[in-house]
């Protein structure tokens, strides 16, 4: 799961995962920079690194790390095209350190960790929107309804005005890459070219309008597959 941190006042995003090797990943949103180290080899470095705990336990190192990424001390160093990394805690009474030599990485390795991540993002919020918006209207009916048969409601706490979808997207729905996710050509090239697993959106219609803005947004690197 990606975590954000703050270093030297600058933002920064933090992965770590642990299957099949343990792959450390961290970005400034602009570039990538990773390390796989296999279980042993963490083990024999964090030992290093904590020469007074003498660790036998593997899992007792990974516990550390992983409850160091979310509450630590990190302190960045570049080096030409690498990034090491510094990870300072305590853990009880004691002070323990573990060290990352990152690896610049290249656009398509950041494309797929980072930019397909905060697309696959959009992607579930927007539908999430939708599926708000469908229950609101759906509110309003049994609202109507309730009135119809039973007359206005009483208390004016329980009031509320009827749903307007274009008056509350308003004018966000023209800036950005609002909504052109719902477009589903786009999500059917990411499905098949990518991998993702995303769901089908129902959205609106998709008129000429909109549809040029999506081939405005969406750049051609998602018609060809990326390299390892």
């Amino acid at each position: 799961m990606w975590k954000t941190v703050q270093i030297n006042n600058s933002l920064y995003l933090i992965n770590w995962k642990r299957d099949p090797v343990h792959t450390f990943l961290l970005s400034d949103l602009k570039e990538l920079w990773s390390e796989e180290v296999e279980t042993d080899e963490m083990h024999r470095r964090f030992n290093e690194l904590n020469p007074l705990i003498n660790s036998r336990s593997v899992q007792y190192d990974l516990k550390f790390l992983s409850n160091a990424i979310s509450s630590s001390t990190v302190k960045i160093q570049h080096v030409e095209n690498r990034m090491l990394v510094d990870v300072e805690a305590v853990d009880d009474v004691y002070p323990l350190r573990f060290k990352w030599e990152l690896n610049k990485k290249s656009n398509d390795m950041f494309f797929k960790e980072i930019t397909l991540n905060l697309i696959s993002s959009v992607i579930t919020l927007e539908k999430r929107q939708d599926e708000l918006f469908s229950l609101l209207m759906k509110k309003d009916k049994e609202k109507c309804e309730y009135v119809r048969e039973y007359g206005e409601i009483s208390r004016d706490f329980l009031k509320t005005v009827k749903f307007d979808k274009e008056e509350f997207i308003g004018e966000s729905s023209n800036s950005g890459m609002c909504g052109i996710f719902s477009y589903q050509p786009v999500v059917d090239d990411l499905k098949s070219t990518y991998g993702m697993k995303l769901e089908k959106r129902k959205a609106d219609p998709v008129d000429d309008k909109q549809a040029k803005k999506v081939k405005q947004y969406i750049p051609k690197f998602l018609k060809r597959p990326t390299t390892k």
